[in-house]
């Protein structure tokens, strides 16, 4: 199925719904940007701009869309925010990113990456979808990972750590610079730097050296994003479970962080 075949199914069996009077009838085709360069959007942090929810009640699938007015240059001018407000639409998002700037490549990305919303949109009943759908509980392969990060570390002496491990307050210069070498990022990749961009994972990644010895970290070039070569992993579980657990996760980015894709400049932001 197709990007517009996926939008128009989803938008069949779906209600989408204003929060904001001035927002009439909205649809999936929304981008963060309009908002952004909007002066009546421009006096707030965030705001809920639409609720979208099941056609069939019982299923009590339902989410919110936040507008969140920030911007990252190269990368994003605002951003939606996606806030589930039930149980099984949990279960439908639980794996894949709450945050995006195009709704209509995210709505497209969920449906690619969520099997219960694929089997739902066939079924229309989410209970037998939830039956299908194997919901294989990923907690002791998390804990798995935790531990050979852990071990990996206790590996390295500390002049290894410190030749591999990035400043983390260059974060956001590192990710910069690598838009700035890759100005054509997939939306999955401008989705998962979005992510390390938030609060919320600000204390559980770490970014390493191009040329660090780890075996353990989250690989990312303008294309993909995958863990350990595991493109079957979903990366952003990964980081849902690291902010709950506690630990850390690794980033390296396909890009000399002392200059740029083996170009051996170095630039500066600004």
């Amino acid at each position: 199925m197709d990007k517009r075949e996926c939008i128009n199914l989803i938008k069949q069996h779906f209600e989408i719904q204003s929060s904001v009077a001035s927002l009439k009838n909205p649809d999936f085709e929304l981008k963060s940007h309009i908002f952004f360069y909007n002066n009546l959007f421009k006096e707030v942090n965030e705001i809920r701009i639409l609720r979208v929810k099941s056609k069939n009640a019982k299923d009590n699938i339902m989410f919110d869309i936040y507008y969140v007015s920030d911007e990252f240059e190269g990368l994003f001018h605002g951003y939606f925010r996606i806030k589930t407000e039930s149980d099984s639409a949990n279960k439908i998002f639980e794996d894949v990113s709450k945050m995006c700037t195009d709704l209509s490549e995210y709505m497209y990305y969920v449906y690619q990456n969520s099997e219960l919303l694929k089997i739902y949109l066939i079924s229309l009943d989410i209970q037998s979808s939830l039956e299908q759908c194997d919901m294989q509980n990923d907690a002791g392969g998390f804990e798995d990972i935790k531990k050979s990060i852990y071990k990996e570390i206790a590996d390295y002496d500390q002049i290894e750590l410190s030749s591999s491990i990035l400043d983390r307050r260059f974060n956001k210069k590192n990710i910069y610079n690598f838009i700035v070498f890759n100005s054509k990022c997939s939306e999955i990749v401008k989705m998962f730097l979005l992510n390390l961009l938030s609060n919320k994972y600000s204390n559980n990644i770490c970014m390493v050296n191009w040329k660090s010895k780890f075996k353990n970290y989250i690989y990312v070039n303008s294309n993909s994003i995958y863990f350990n070569g595991n493109k079957q992993l979903s990366v952003f579980s990964l980081l849902d479970s690291a902010v709950l657990g506690s630990f850390v996760m690794f980033v390296k980015f396909d890009f000399d962080f002392e200059g740029g894709v083996n170009s051996g400049k170095t630039i500066n932001k600004r």
